[in-house]
């Protein structure tokens, strides 16, 4: 027999806050942006907001924080505004926001990216 559950919102055992994914893996942030001109989030999950640090260099900050500043990020970007290939790196983790970092691979200078992807995973405070 097939069980549906319908409902509005999933709260704690309190309910004053979300419910803790506990033996599961699934992604605790993820955030799409735009990084050219006025940078800005598309979409997300547990994020607070977007600061732009300067070419290339962007911090998202997170809604609920991580436990520490001991998770794991992937991050991934698009082309350059000029078209060119570009690598991206983590260049600061703490428990409320991540900071990405991105260069042209043509000459490693410092860019903004069409698009930068972050997913983090582990443990919330």
């Amino acid at each position: 027999m097939t069980s549906v559950l319908n409902v509005d919102t999933i709260a704690d055992k309190a309910g004053t806050g979300p419910v803790g994914l506990t033996k599961q893996s699934a992604a605790k942030m993820w955030v799409d942006v735009t990084g050219v001109s006025t940078a800005s989030i598309n979409t997300s999950l547990n994020t607070s907001g977007l600061t732009d640090n300067g070419t290339g260099d962007y911090t998202v900050a997170f809604t609920n924080n991580f436990d520490s500043g001991n998770y794991s990020v992937v991050a991934e970007v698009n082309f350059t505004t000029s078209g060119d290939a570009q690598n991206t790196r983590i260049s600061s983790l703490a428990a409320g926001s991540v900071r990405t970092f991105g260069t042209n691979t043509a000459n490693a200078a410092a860019a903004d990216c069409r698009r930068l992807f972050n997913t983090a995973n582990g443990d919330l405070a």
